[in-house]
């Protein structure tokens, strides 16, 4: 099995596919009526501590600015999979909103980590001067993503991003499919 994580130092720059455990993930009241809002002092912030895997590129990472918003996504063990028997489809990358994180055995240069779940359906971003300083104070390494499956993880968050919704009423049909392809194949006399 070929390493899927690499170990990075706090003060490494943040990247792409880097796991940060127990970041700050800022929350605004869902309640506030933000246009009768005349200071934005009066906004209160629920702060949770979320386990995140870093979505956004980071060519775009490297070029931002302090108050740049970093895309997070949230990550989780096996046992937020609903069902065993979604396990093959999460394996072949049949669940449109999960990306299955392989698991890697501890070396002398890296702990073990689990599998992992990433959850796209949920997408959380902190500025990058915030993260940047939490991951320095923090003090610990940081598993990263590597190649190519970073790019594997990038490609399938995409897919889930730009999938296009349509009305159910002009979806075609399994009988009216299977009818056309009868015509279409049926010998010619």
């Amino acid at each position: 099995m070929s390493n899927w994580f690499e170990f990075v130092a706090p003060d490494s720059t943040l990247q792409q596919g880097d796991i940060l455990y127990e970041c700050p993930v800022f929350f605004p009241d869902p309640k506030i009526d933000y246009t009768q809002l005349a200071d934005p002092a009066q906004v209160d912030f629920k702060l949770e501590y979320k386990d995140v895997i870093v979505m956004s590129q980071s060519c775009d990472i490297q070029q931002g600015q302090p108050f740049m918003g970093v895309m997070l996504c949230p990550i989780a063990n096996l046992s937020s999979v609903p069902k065993e028997g979604h396990l093959g489809n999460l394996l072949n990358d049949r669940i449109g909103y999960m990306h299955l994180l392989n698991k890697q055995i501890e070396t002398e240069n890296s702990p073990n980590l689990d599998y992992m779940i990433i959850d796209f359906s949920n997408v959380y971003t902190v500025p990058l001067a915030t993260l940047s300083n939490w991951k320095l104070n923090k003090g610990q390494k940081i598993p990263r993503l590597l190649s190519p499956y970073t790019e594997a993880m990038s490609q399938r968050f995409g897919v889930k991003m730009m999938r296009v919704g349509t009305d159910d009423t002009t979806k075609v049909v399994m009988p009216e499919l299977s009818a056309r392809w009868k015509e279409l194949t049926a010998p010619r006399i």
